[in-house]
């Protein structure tokens, strides 16, 4: 439900009066913002150890301070990277992209600028509600969002024909209406250990950012912000950008658009099955309960495997019906049709990759998840795809080429972090867990 209004907003611009352009342009502003929101993102998934390892201690009064501190931190850290976003332009020419395209990007991404902060304070909100037994009404509240935003394109782009910039007004204000919603829903859930307790009392800003806190804060949330950002700038920025250096890069850029939509549709659902991991491996740590935890990380990677087993077959037969909802250009649809086959093989190492991920923040390890994802996005995906794209730049296979660069980094990393967790020394780590919540 999160990810779904995205889908939407592509589905929107693609099939705009000669919308190729603009198209390209949004897909290109989406991923620069994108890029710059994984680093808001990964400070929010400290909470992925803190809030269920505190849950299973039965230490439910450390949840306000986790999330207010989560709440201070985030705002400092988007700050800057909504700055960012006024010199997209400058910085994606800089690295090589059609000026023309960067020009039309950059004022996309300035109008996805109040989401940034939102969206951070969403997750936290989400993060703490599915920590606390409210997964499912965070469900819900999300679902509410997701139906408001064909509402919104509807008004933003339609009726006040804003275009492609419209849509990403919507983008926003969809974003809004689940922040408050689920704010809303939080504050009312009275009681110790409850929603409300997040916000009332409000700590001290001496507690919030005492030295001992801010760091073990910091000490899980750097890691969990390289654990993203390695794996989300190798896929929406360094895919992309590569794929402007095609040669048609409006066409390239286009279907890439439609592939990466994808993606990051399949995407979320392991990262669902990533925060009931780190949730339920956190839960069971904090208690001291090793056994079922290494039960739950099995049970999680059969359930994301025969989930990609179902999305793999839909997308081998559905590739051609899914790129022309979401682009009225033929050739852009045949060229992301023929990526879709790789993606169709991607979604199974994807999947392991992504909930073996959660597993390693529920067990506070996310630095060793930055060192697996570097070996295979940067040691080897880079020059794979640097590689591709010398032989393949001017060929047909050229964009379904970068894909299969992707798949052999996201193999290597997920093979790594199986290795890791199946040789772990799970006494060290519930020791780890009881000493940060004494």
């Amino acid at each position: 439900f999160e990810y779904l209004p995205v889908l939407f907003l592509i589905a929107s611009v693609g099939h705009l009066p000669h919308s190729q352009q603009d198209f390209a342009a949004s897909a290109l502003g989406r991923n620069f913002f994108n890029s710059s929101w994984s680093i808001a993102w990964g400070f929010t998934a400290a909470l992925h150890t803190l809030a269920p390892q505190a849950e299973g201690a039965g230490r439910s009064d450390l949840h306000a301070l986790n999330a207010q501190r989560a709440f201070w931190i985030v705002t400092v850290v988007c700050v800057p990277l909504a700055l960012l976003q006024g010199v997209s332009a400058k910085v994606l020419t800089f690295l090589g992209q059609d000026p023309a395209l960067c020009a039309l990007a950059q004022p996309f991404a300035i109008r996805l600028i109040p989401r940034l902060f939102v969206e951070g304070y969403f997750t936290i909100l989400q993060r703490m509600g599915q920590a606390m037994g409210h997964a499912s009404a965070v469900a819900a509240l999300t679902f509410v969002g997701c139906a408001g935003a064909p509402i919104f394109l509807w008004l933003f782009v339609d009726q006040l024909g804003l275009g492609y910039l419209g849509a990403a007004w919507a983008c926003t204000a969809w974003t809004v209406v689940n922040m408050f919603a689920l704010a809303i829903f939080m504050f009312l859930q009275r009681g110790p250990g409850r929603g409300r307790s997040l916000f009332v009392p409000y700590k001290p800003f001496r507690h919030v950012f005492s030295w001992q806190g801010f760091r073990e804060y910091l000490e899980l949330a750097i890691p969990s912000t390289l654990h993203a950002c390695l794996e989300w700038w190798a896929m929406d920025l360094g895919v992309m950008l590569a794929a402007g250096l095609l040669l048609h890069p409006d066409l390239n850029l286009g279907a890439n658009a439609v592939v990466s939509c994808v993606a990051d549709i399949c995407y979320m659902m392991w990262l669902g099955v990533q925060g009931a991991t780190s949730i339920a491996v956190g839960t069971h740590i904090g208690a001291g309960r090793a056994k079922a935890a290494q039960r739950t990380i099995r049970i999680s990677v059969m359930m994301g495997l025969c989930g990609a087993a179902v999305v793999s077959l839909g997308i081998i037969l559905g590739r051609h019906t899914i790129a022309a909802a979401l682009d009225e250009s033929p050739d852009v649809q045949a060229k992301a049709a023929d990526a879709m086959l790789v993606l169709a093989v991607h979604v199974f190492p994807d999947s392991v990759n992504c909930v073996l991920g959660g597993a390693l923040r529920g067990m506070g390890r996310q630095s060793r998840g930055v060192q697996f994802q570097f070996a295979g996005f940067y040691l080897l995906g880079m020059p794979l795809c640097v590689l591709l794209l010398h032989q393949y730049r001017a060929d047909p296979f050229g964009l379904a080429s970068l894909w299969l660069a992707v798949v052999c980094a996201v193999t290597t990393s997920s093979l790594c972090c199986a290795v890791y967790i199946s040789r772990a020394d799970w006494d060290s780590v519930i020791s780890e867990a009881r000493a940060r919540n004494s």
